[in-house]
Formats: C-alpha cells, structure tokens, sequence
C-alpha cells in the first residue's frame, strides 16, 4: 500500500474570472476576492471532487487500484513492483495537472501498514484500528467526564464514545467459528452441529457473533462492543437490530393471527352446486370466493389471494358486469366500455371500490340495489367526504347501476338528495379570483436573450409563453408533437389527434380541439413564442434520440416530459415570477388567460375555441374571475390623510 497526499489541494483548482465576485470578502476595509477555490467552502468538497473524477478514472484505466477522499489517495497492488509503478505514473500525471504532492504526509515506498484518513489499515492481518493518539484522545475524554462534578451536559456526554471493546468473528460452512478479542490472547472456536451446518451462511454469521459474545463477553457491562465482521448481511441485521420491521409486515403478521367473525370458511354445500350447475351449467367464474372455497378455477377474491384472477375491490371491470347483466355482449359491449376513458375509469374506480366495500358490509346487491340502499351509501360516504367527491361517486355508480330502469344519479330522490347535501356541505370553488398574468410576462421579459440562456431557461420561458398565450390544459401542451406540426410565415400550428379530456362524440362539432396556434410577436420580441419555439426545437435536436414529443426534460436522458414535470415547470415559473403558489396551482394558467383574454374584449367564441370549451357556461361558471390586483385605495386614503 501508499499514501498520496496532496499539498494545498483546492489552491489549485483557479476560479472562473466571471465568477470570482461571488467569492468575495472584505477584511479591514478591503476587498478580496479569492482566485482559487477556497478551504471552508460549502461546495468546494463536492467540486474538487468532480475535478478529480475523471483523473482517478484515467488511473483505473491502466488497471491501477487505488482509492480517493478529497485529496488522500490510497494506493493498492499485489506486488512491490506494481505498486511502485502505480505510485510513479499517479504522481507523474498528477504533476502534470498542476497539483503538487506532500512529500512529508505522503507514503510512496510500498508497505503494508499505513495510516489512512486517521486510521491503520494493516493488509499482513486485513485489519483496520484507530490511530493511537486517536485512542489517547478518547481516554482523555473519558476520564474527564468521569471526574467532572456536578451535571454532566448531554453534548459532554455524546462527545464520548465510552468504552470501545473491538471484537473479530468469522464462520465457515466448513463446519466451525470463532472469534478473537483484539488486542488480547483471548480466542474462542467451536464446530457447527449437523443440523446447524445445513443453515444459510447468513445464519451462521450471526450465530456466531452470538456465541462469541457468549463466550468472551458475557462478563462486561455498561461498554460499547465493536463488532467486526465479513458477511454485510450480518453486519446489516445487527445494526437495524434484525431484518424488515416495517409497517406492512406487522399488519401482515396480524392478519395472520385474526379471523374476521369466525374461523370457518363459508361455502355453498357441494351438493347444492351440483345441482345448480346440472340445471343451469358450467359457471364461467367464482365470485367473492378464496384459496379454500372456491367452485370453479377461474376465481375472484376478495383480498389477495394466491390463485385468484382477480382482486374484487381493484381489478374487476364492474361496468362490464352491468352489461352484461343487461344481456350487452360481445363487440358492442367492448365498445361501449372504449366510452370512458382512462382517466375517468381511474377516477370512478376509487369509488366502485368504496361502493363494494359499502356492499360487502351491508349484504345488498351491488348491481340491482334500491333506491334507498344507493341512498345509504351515498350519507355513509358524506361522512367523510365532500360533496364534489360524493358528486363523482354519482356518476360512478350511475355507469353501471339503474333503479326502476333509470340510471341511479339520474333518479329524481337522488338529484333532490344531492342539493340536501350542497345546502348542508357546499362545495366552494378553489378561486374566486385569479393571477395578473402581466406579472409573469414582465418576469419572462428579464430572461437572457435565448442564444445565451440554458436549455432549462429555454424551457421555463417557451412553456409558460405557450401557457399562457394558448390557454391549453397541461395534457394538451404534453401532447404538442413534431410530427402534428406545421409551420408557415410567423406561424407554429400543432393539431392534437390524441384523446384528451375535453375529447367529446356529442355533436357535430368539437369533437376534437382546435388546431393551436402559436404567431410571432413583432412589438417585443422578448415575447415571441414563435422565435423561441424555433430557437428550442434547433436546440433539442441532438437531444431527442428519436422522441417526436415536443417538449423533452432538460436533464439527462432528456426523455419525453411528463404531465406532473410540465406542472412542476410551470409553477415553478410562477413561484419565481411572483406568484402565490401555495393558492394558485398550475393548472390557473387556464383561468388566468381567459380572463384577461375577455377583459381585453377578445369574443367569447374565440376564447372558447381557444381553450378547447363547447360550452361558454363552462368558462362562466369555471374560468371567468376577477383579475388579483393590488388594492392601494386604503393607502391612498391614509396617506392623504396624513398630510393634512
């Protein structure tokens, strides 16, 4: 082994002159300002670091073994020879880059015990123990606190690492253990029996850990025992103090234990089945059956199971349930459950599960209840939701549910029961006003020019200009493709074929969004979507990798941006800009656009076609606020006041 440090280590890595201002200091009335990376540093660490990345790497590369911190570096080779070889070209080319070694600190003749970052690394026994003046400074520790009178502060107490007793073990599937005690000829070993010579040798580490400890440390007390062992598992499970404890496997080792009412397994008799599949024929599926009473092997459980197909309160598509209950089968009824989409399926599916959790505890028919039983679950939902969620429950049960042969949220009790509940919880509107958007053009007017800024201003800036001048939901500015672009004289034109959320079959029109359009804008170029879409398409194109998506992430891989990174983007941009975030979600871009849109006597028709809405009720009702703007008239008010 060899030791190689390096002397005034950050003094040679020089600063950028541009960047040397944030470096600064004063010192009696004087400026400084540092031209190397200086010692202290927050970041100096993780930067030098960097720095010396690719030189260990070149090192590595030529087959050398060694081992870096900071500017320590450890030498290792199997032989003298290669060793000094290794030491000769690590100092070359570190020379070479302008660092300068510590002759006196480093150890460049082979050897193989050698202090390292505080401590003896010693490859004759493959140990590794504290400096002794390191060992020193703890006694010194100890017998102060020891003789310190009066109460002892808790930081005196947790700067002492008490009594440390190091202890080796070591098992083999070779049929014996043992164990030392360092520093001592105290030593223990025995054999394993036949039966504990079958167990993993995970196992038998840590059983050997324990008869060493039985063996040489059963006498001691109120000591700290260091436990060296070469098995990480061992070593894992002793200092989490045993393996997984989580939440989950506590509930799992309960449910093991407890039986919900009895512990039988209900089943219908085999007899009784038997004549009913005589009269009626082989059933194609087992509902609400287990691993213990199911009658047929394609089975649904209520819980996981090991053998079910399907988990009742997750996976089954109830929808097709109803349908086919209302004799709808084959093609058509495919197509009919293609009517909602993944969104919406996902939407209602949190309370299909609530209502056939209500159903098993209730013991109604889940497709075919009455009108009082949907009733029942809908106050037993009310308990803990709002009424926005009990809306949406609604219409989930309205999807595969009818009473008297209309569907259940169409029924005339049921339309009457959800205004009983409006009066009672009303449901509020997230805003009643909404953003100046003028305060987030101002921001982007301070970005760089789009030849000087990163890709990630570039980003920033490009989405919240098409935010904000299209008005489009998140999903839609997701679904922007370069394949569905065209571009004209001052021009970017992007159509949507995908579904997207405001997708509708009802009507001649609008069945999907209008083409949108993004134009040049000559009065401020600061504010030309138009040149920066150009300027952000030249510049991801060694990027894409084949990705047609137009808006890519700006961090490596640069893969396709997602909906949740595009909302993160934006707030992101808002939060800069001014913006209460804490109040104003991303998804405001929306309603701050089309406000001011209309406060600036753009026609209804337009903003609607814009915004991709059938209805100008929608934007009414939904996007229409006020515009937030400061309010000085009490100041005024005040002010003039005080001059009289």
């Amino acid at each position: 082994m060899a030791v190689l440090d390096l002397k005034d280590a950050y003094y040679s890595v020089p600063i950028n002159p541009q960047h040397r201002k944030y470096l600064r200091f004063e010192f009696k009335d004087t400026l400084f300002e540092f031209t190397c990376l200086p010692n202290g540093l927050a970041s100096a660490p993780r930067v030098f670091t960097k720095v010396m990345k690719p030189v260990i790497a070149i090192l590595r590369s030529k087959g050398y073994l060694l081992v870096i911190y900071i500017d320590d570096i450890l030498l290792l080779a199997a032989t003298p020879l290669d060793l000094s070889q290794a030491i000769n070209d690590t100092i070359s080319l570190l020379r070479s880059l302008g660092f300068t070694i510590h002759d006196t600190k480093s150890v460049t003749t082979p050897t193989q015990v050698v202090n390292f970052l505080g401590f003896i690394l010693n490859s004759q026994n493959m140990t590794i123990s504290m400096v002794p003046g390191n060992a020193d400074m703890i006694k010194s520790k100890c017998h102060t606190l020891v003789h310190m009178e009066g109460p002892v502060q808790i930081r005196g107490v947790a700067s002492v690492v008490g009594l440390m007793v190091s202890a080796f073990s070591d098992t083999s599937l070779k049929g014996s253990w043992g164990g030392v005690i360092e520093g001592t000829p105290n030593l223990t070993d025995g054999r394993w029996s036949y039966q504990e010579s079958k167990f993993h040798i995970n196992n038998l580490e840590l059983k050997a850990i324990l008869l060493a400890l039985q063996s040489l440390c059963n006498h001691m007390q109120c000591c700290h025992i260091k436990l060296l062992c070469d098995n990480t598992t061992a070593v894992s499970y002793i200092c989490n103090m045993g393996g997984t404890k989580s939440r989950v496997c506590n509930e799992a080792d309960r449910a093991s234990r407890i039986f919900h009412n009895s512990n039988t397994e209900w089943s219908l008799a085999p007899s009784v089945f038997d004549e009913l599949r005589a009269k009626w024929g082989e059933p194609d599926i087992d509902r609400f059956a287990s691993r213990l009473n199911y009658k047929v092997s394609q089975y649904v459980a209520w819980k996981p199971d090991p053998g079910a197909i399907a988990i009742v309160t997750f996976t089954l598509d109830w929808s097709r349930a109803s349908l086919v209950a209302q004799d709808v089968e084959g093609e058509p009824l495919n197509i009919i459950l293609d009517s909602w989409l993944k969104g919406t399926r996902k939407q209602y599916q949190t309370y299909v599960t609530a209502w056939l959790k209500f159903y098993k505890a209730t013991s109604i028919g889940y497709i075919h209840p009455t009108l009082q039983q949907v009733q029942d679950f809908f106050t037993h939902q009310s308990k803990t939701v709002g009424y926005s969620a009990v809306a949406t429950a609604r219409s989930a049960l309205s999807s595969f549910i009818t009473v008297n042969g209309i569907a259940v949220g169409e029924h005339p009790l049921v339309s009457r029961f959800m205004s009983g509940l409006f009066n009672r919880k009303p449901a509020l509107p997230r805003y009643t006003e909404t953003w100046d958007p003028q305060i987030v053009l101002n921001y982007l007017k301070t970005f760089p020019a789009f030849d000087s800024m990163s890709l990630k201003q570039l980003t920033l800036k490009l989405l919240m200009l098409m935010a904000r001048l299209s008005a489009q939901r998140i999903q839609s500015l997701q679904k922007l493709s370069l394949e569905e672009m065209r571009i004209s004289a001052g021009k970017y034109t992007f159509y949507i074929s995908a579904l997207l959320k405001q997708t509708s079959a009802n009507g001649r029109q609008n069945r999907h969004l209008f083409p949108v359009q993004f134009r040049s804008f000559d009065l401020d170029k600061r504010l030309c979507v138009v040149e920066f879409l150009e300027a952000y398409i030249k510049r991801t194109v060694p990027l894409r990798k084949g990705t047609k998506q137009l808006l890519i992430c700006y961090k490596a891989p640069h893969g396709p941006a997602s909906k949740d990174t595009i909302s993160q983007w934006i707030k992101q941009t808002m939060k800069a800009a001014g913006i209460d975030t804490t109040v104003f979600k991303s998804h405001s871009t929306r309603s701050a656009a089309t406000s001011a849109a209309k406060a600036a006597n753009v026609p209804i028709q337009e903003i609607m076609n814009t915004a991709g809405w059938r209805s100008d009720s929608t934007f009414a009702k939904f996007y229409d606020y006020p515009i937030r703007r400061d309010n000085n008239f009490a100041e005024a008010v005040l002010s003039s006041t005080s001059l009289k």
